[in-house]
């Protein structure tokens, strides 16, 4: 099997991660705002979701393909 392991910090400890040596920490339009969890997460646009939320009603049309099927238009 192949895992993966996501690591995330406040911006201001991105510097002293090797990997953000090539990113602009300082452009503003580069951030993406994450929820604790997808289902109590509010971005309804979330190319991530991997759950449908618990607080607003989401219909999923099963004939129509995805990145997911929880990821509204």
């Amino acid at each position: 099997s192949l895992l993966s392991v996501g690591l995330g910090c406040q911006v201001k400890y991105a510097k002293d991660f090797i990997y953000t040596d090539s990113l602009n920490l300082n452009d503003k339009n580069t951030e993406v705002s994450i929820g604790v969890n997808c289902r109590t997460c509010d971005r309804m646009d979330c190319q991530q979701r991997a759950f449908p939320p618990l607080h607003k009603k989401f219909d999923i049309d099963l004939n129509k393909r995805g990145i997911s099927v929880y990821v509204a238009d």
